[in-house]
């Protein structure tokens, strides 16, 4: 395959295998990066090579973040351990709930069900996802729509405004 023209287009070529010596990784493209990671990664011909290679690929930004973490010289690097397999849940960046992950978190999920919509197997929030994801550590939540619940957006406006008005009285 090959993009073309912003088009996926089917070359009937196979591609070559990525120039790493690491094995590719699935996981999210929202992350944190420290000063050194992101020097590291610029400069490494390497990982440079491999950003190259996967630029005509179907969604890089499915594997390529999550493959350079897990190489171990780059500065914040993470082991190939499965507990980061669920990286959306360790992550600082971004929230997301999986319909699939949903459960009862008494017994193992990692979160509970969806109080939105699912839309293509992610969580649209709803009000009553607001509890549980506020004491959460993330910076982001994806994804909220008025059209979904409004009052989830609200409910969370109002939160962050009180919040940040009691900060600042302190």
């Amino acid at each position: 395959h090959a993009v073309v023209n912003g088009q996926l287009i089917n070359t009937g070529l196979v591609k070559e295998r990525p120039p790493l010596r690491f094995p590719l990784f699935s996981g999210s493209a929202y992350f944190v990066a420290s000063r050194e990671y992101v020097g590291y990664v610029l400069e490494n011909e390497d990982i440079q090579k491999f950003m190259e290679w996967a630029q005509d690929t179907y969604s890089p930004d499915e594997y390529l973040w999550a493959t350079i973490q897990r190489i171990p010289e780059v500065p914040g690097s993470l082991s190939s351990n499965h507990k980061y397999d669920l990286s959306d849940m360790n992550a600082v960046a971004r929230f997301v709930k999986w319909q699939y992950f949903e459960g009862d978190v008494s017994k193992g999920a990692p979160y509970p069900p969806c109080s939105g919509v699912h839309v293509r197997s992610v969580c649209v929030f709803g009000v009553g996802d607001l509890k549980w994801m506020l004491r959460k550590h993330h910076f982001f939540a994806n994804k909220f729509d008025t059209d979904v619940d409004p009052f989830a957006i609200q409910c969370l406006d109002e939160h962050l405004r009180h919040k940040a008005l009691v900060t600042l009285e302190h």
